[in-house]
């Protein structure tokens, strides 16, 4: 289908595959599948009010365009999903559809991500991989922690990661990286940069553990570590190493 706008509003879930426009907006009561490709020169949006969304294939606004996934009954598992401003939501989990090592969410500006019951997995094969320079938030909510894999060349800054429940965080990159702030409830926060630079901004770290959790910033391969002024009651250790 090629057409200039495609809006399609649906009960009861769908399974896309193959669509084109200038814009792209899918809302559906139940689950939605997107077994092949969508692309839009313009915005995407895909709701699911009931259910969870599964990308198989790859969602890509080519402008670049915002590109917008809102999974209000379930996972959003990502293939690909690329965009200018890309931001998901799911009220359960988001997860590394593919683990492949390339990046699952490509933000030109930024990568927004909201879930409840976890972000990625353990382990940086199984973390969710982004390639933007700004993740301007990553929140989870309840339980399961953030596992975040930056493969992208440019330098990112880790704006403002927040795991408000149990589980820790984990974060890879290999470009320079800046660690803004980082918010862990109940858990551990390991942050690994191989062969570049790790910047961690005065108090960034503030805000980790229940007084029995423990902070790693570290670089492999090359790379340095510059932690400005911190002020951290709630952890045990702090590990800085390169």
């Amino acid at each position: 289908i090629a057409l200039t706008s495609i809006f399609i509003e649906n009960a009861g879930g769908m399974d896309v595959s193959d669509l084109s426009s200038g814009t792209v907006t899918l809302i559906d009561t139940g689950s939605i599948s997107v077994s092949n490709n969508i692309t839009a020169s313009g915005t995407i949006s895909l709701t699911s009010t009931g259910g969870g969304i599964n990308v198989q294939g790859d969602v890509i606004s080519t402008g670049p365009a915002d590109v917008t996934v809102t999974a209000e009954g379930g996972d959003v598992t990502v293939g690909l999903i690329s965009g200018d401003n890309v931001s998901i939501s799911a009220s359960d989990q988001i997860l590394d559809g593919d683990a492949d090592g390339d990046g699952d969410v490509i933000g030109v500006t930024s990568i927004s991500l909201n879930a409840v019951n976890g972000i990625g997995a353990t382990g940086q094969a199984a973390a969710l991989e982004i390639d933007t320079p700004t993740l301007t938030v990553a929140n989870n909510t309840t339980a399961g922690g953030i596992f975040l894999n930056s493969v992208g060349t440019a330098a990112i800054n880790f704006t403002d990661v927040d795991s408000d429940g149990t589980g820790n965080v984990e974060l890879y990159s290999v470009s320079n990286t800046t660690i803004t702030n980082v918010d862990v409830e109940d858990g551990d926060l390991i942050a690994t940069v191989d062969s570049a630079d790790v910047t961690v901004v005065a108090d960034a770290l503030n805000d980790i553990g229940d007084g029995d959790d423990s902070v790693t910033v570290q670089t492999i391969n090359s790379g340095n570590i510059a932690l400005n002024g911190q002020t951290i009651a709630g952890i045990t250790s702090l590990t800085v190493g390169s």
